[in-house]
């Protein structure tokens, strides 16, 4: 067998398409992580130095401008990315799990996790909103919080436009009327984030222990025939 028949039949070998499925996965989820991460400390850098005292003093209106586009550029990115995480996910186990257990298991996880809990239908009904209706309609606002004397800048989810629209889930709409005010965005998505990241750390764990011994084998036969090759093994 020729060298580029022999590598095609590896890369097509259990371990192979494996690797790849999961390599792919992370990288959304990477995505995801990255996207979250520069929207949560571009908030949290609302009430730090230097840039807090700027963004309040009186002559600097349009620098508070320019940071509230840049924030809600952020949150845009973020809402987008989650649902192509999402969509990537359904996809692999749609194609790849198909009357496996990681399929049921999957729906099991996701059933207790995901589809009954509110705070996601709300975030993912937000999601299509920022998508096909408008940007999240959101304010700075300068805060007193109960347990602190001193000052801080929040980024305010604005509810009223929020309710007019016709196209909340059950869920969604059942969350967004359980707020007695508007809620701050760094408060909500850290809270979704948490459950997004603790689900899909479970998905990857489940499918690196399903293939850790073909995703082995597949790495050491293309260490061998292809001895330059650099394919580190997904992480769980």
């Amino acid at each position: 067998m020729r060298f580029r028949e022999q590598l095609d039949a590896l890369h097509a070998s259990q371990g192979g398409a494996a690797w790849r499925r999961i390599s792919r996965l992370q990288l959304t989820a990477r995505i995801v992580g990255l996207n979250g991460e520069e929207l949560f400390e571009g908030i949290l850098d609302l009430s730090r130095e230097p840039l807090f005292p700027r963004l309040w003093a009186a002559e600097n209106e349009p620098t508070r401008r320019e940071y509230h586009a840049e924030l809600v550029r952020l949150l845009h990115n973020y809402l987008a990315s989650i649902k192509t995480l999402v969509d990537h996910t359904r996809q692999v186990i749609r194609e790849d799990y198909r009357g496996h257990a990681i399929a049921a298991e999957f729906k099991a996880r996701l059933e207790t996790d995901i589809a009954n809990s509110a705070l996601v239908g709300f975030v993912h009904d937000l999601r299509n909103f920022a998508l096909h209706v408008g940007l999240p309609p959101t304010v700075l606002r300068l805060t007193i919080s109960n347990s602190s004397a001193t000052p801080e800048s929040r980024l305010i989810l604005r509810l009223s436009p929020l309710k007019r629209w016709n196209g909340w889930s059950k869920r969604g709409r059942a969350h967004l009327h359980s707020f007695a005010a508007d809620p701050v965005v760094y408060d909500v998505l850290k809270e979704y984030d948490a459950v997004i990241r603790a689900f899909h750390e479970w998905l990857l764990h489940r499918l690196h222990v399903e293939h850790d011994v073909a995703i082995e084998e597949y790495l050491r036969s293309l260490q061998v025939l292809v001895p330059s090759a650099t394919h580190p093994k997904p992480s769980p």
